[in-house]
């Protein structure tokens, strides 16, 4: 990452958009902590550092598989909360038709998931924890594509009024984000509003052009 200089308000949606390898991912694992900067810094709430009121979390598309029930699968993300995960398994795991206390993995017969069941769960896991800053990475990657339209519905309807950061390379889904930031090798080439960026007629433009081209055909 190079000449990285940018602010997020709270409760604004930002979109991290790029090819494979520009940045995204690493950016936003800065943002979570995860990684720590060789030199310049990242503020939150004019902090330097990540303080335990400071609740972060993300959905990879790496998403861990617990070998345990559908409720605790969820639960795990913040045990301390003591509401149970039913609502958010209804919302975003909707086609997991089992019951809550059922155990998940091949090991001595329990139940094994498809890979975008996986992926809901996941989601469902992200959204169950009271967060002040939420990372999408690529979340719905293994869901089928007819119901990603749903599941950013769903996001726009859930994210509310908290600050979210959503990492992807599918632009149709950037448009619930009200910053978009187009990262090229490392660096920001773009950021702007979806409008504005459309308006530009620059890189994102052409990028956004030729997915809607390939869809359509």
């Amino acid at each position: 990452m190079d000449n990285i200089s940018f602010e997020i308000n709270r409760g604004e949606k930002v979109a991290l958009v790029g090819v494979n390898g520009s940045g995204k991912s690493t950016l936003s694992k800065l943002i979570l902590g995860l990684y720590k900067p060789d030199k310049g810094e990242v503020i939150t709430e004019k902090s330097k550092t990540v303080s335990s009121e400071d609740r972060r979390t993300a959905i990879f598309q790496e998403y861990a598989k617990y070998k345990l029930s559908v409720e605790e699968n969820v639960r795990i993300s913040d045990f301390d909360k003591m509401e149970s995960a039913q609502s958010k398994i209804d919302l975003f795991s909707k086609d997991i038709k089992v019951d809550l206390q059922t155990i998940l993995g091949r090991e001595f017969g329990n139940m094994e998931l498809s890979g975008g069941q996986w992926q809901s769960l996941a989601i469902a896991r992200g959204f169950y924890r009271d967060a002040t800053l939420l990372v999408l990475d690529e979340p719905t990657a293994a869901i089928d594509p007819i119901k990603e339209d749903y599941y950013y519905t769903l996001f726009r309807q859930e994210l509310k009024d908290k600050t979210a950061i959503l990492v992807t390379h599918h632009l149709a889904s950037v448009k619930i984000a009200d910053c978009i930031i187009l990262l090229k090798d490392g660096e920001i080439k773009e950021i702007g509003s979806f409008d504005n960026l459309m308006a530009l007629k620059g890189e994102f433009y052409k990028i956004y052009s030729a997915q809607a081209d390939v869809f359509r055909s």
